[in-house]
C-alpha cells in the first residue's frame, strides 16, 4: 500500500506539518493516519497537524552501561540515553532489558527514569530468568520470559540497542 503524500495531495499547506485539505483528499488521508501522531481541527476546512510518524520501536538493553571501553563513562551515557528517550515526543513502544539491564529497574540514578517512561506509555519488559540469577525484586516494569522477548523484537519494525 502506498503512503499518502502529504506534499501532492494537500489542497493548502499552512505551515511546516500543518495542512487543509478538502473533502476530495480527506478519505485518502484518513488512511494515513495509522502511521502518524496528528491532531485535527475542523472549520470549514479540516486543519491537519502532523506532530510525527510512529513507529513500532523497541529498544533493547543489555547490560546496566553503554559502550565497551569504560563501564563508568558508559553508566553516565546510558543515563543520559534514557534520559533524552524521556524527554522527547517519539517515544519507543517498550523497553525490553536482559543480562546486566535488568539490574537498572533497581539502580536509585535510572529508575526515576524509567518510572517517567511507563508513566509516558513506554512498556519496560525484563527478562525473569536474569531477575532471579541477579536475586532482585524490580522496582519498575513487567517480567517476561525470552520467548516474549524474541517475539517482541521480531514483531517490531526498529529494534534499536545503545
Amino acid at each position: 500500500m502506498n503512503k499518502f503524500d502529504m506534499r501532492t495531495e494537500v489542497e493548502k499547506p499552512v505551515s511546516n506539518g500543518v495542512y487543509i485539505l478538502s473533502d476530495r483528499t480527506i478519505n485518502e488521508f484518513m488512511k494515513y493516519l495509522d502511521d502518524l501522531v496528528y491532531k485535527v481541527t475542523h472549520d470549514g476546512d479540516y486543519f491537519v497537524e502532523v506532530i510525527t510518524e510512529r513507529s513500532n520501536l523497541v529498544v533493547v538493553i543489555d547490560k546496566d552501561y553503554m559502550g565497551e571501553s569504560n563501564k563508568k563513562l558508559g553508566k553516565v551515557l546510558l543515563k543520559g540515553f534514557l534520559m533524552n528517550i524521556r524527554d522527547i515526543s517519539l517515544k519507543p513502544d517498550k523497553i525490553l532489558l536482559y543480562n546486566e539491564g535488568v539490574q537498572l529497574t533497581v539502580d536509585e540514578e535510572v529508575l526515576p527514569i524509567l518510572i517517567a517512561l511507563e508513566d509516558s506509555g513506554v512498556e519496560i519488559v525484563s527478562c525473569g530468568t536474569c531477575i532471579k540469577f541477579f536475586e532482585i525484586e524490580p522496582k519498575v516494569g513487567n517480567q517476561s520470559n525470552m520467548f516474549n522477548i524474541i517475539g517482541i523484537q521480531m514483531n517490531s519494525e526498529k529494534v534499536l540497542k545503545p
